[in-house]
């Protein structure tokens, strides 16, 4: 996890960066493309979902491995209030896993 100012891309509202790698495992191949990562989704605290390429900012890392694809490690991009010191995140792939986190900086 890393924490930076970053108002070109998060906006003056909330212009303080969260970027937090994960790590994630599928049946079917992941594609070679952050861009192409289809069926990802951001859970919000209070249920609602959003789609998760808004997380993948530019210059954020993604990477597949494994033989068949079968692996996927990338970063998303939390932009919270300047006076935040903890972001909560939850994300799931359509058909897959789903994980939670919490993270004080």
């Amino acid at each position: 996890m890393s924490v930076r100012t970053d108002a070109a891309l998060c906006g003056s509202a909330t212009p303080k960066r969260v970027d937090v790698a994960l790590s994630a495992y599928a049946s079917r191949p992941f594609p070679i493309l952050k861009s192409e990562l289809g069926g990802f989704f951001r859970v919000m605290v209070d249920g609602s979902t959003r789609d998760g390429q808004s997380t993948l900012f530019p210059g954020n890392t993604y990477t597949v491995s494994g033989e068949n694809r079968e692996r996927a490690e990338f970063v998303v991009s939390l932009c919270v209030e300047a006076a935040s010191t903890t972001v909560s995140g939850g994300f799931y792939f359509t058909g897959g896993n789903f994980l939670c986190f919490q993270a004080n900086f």
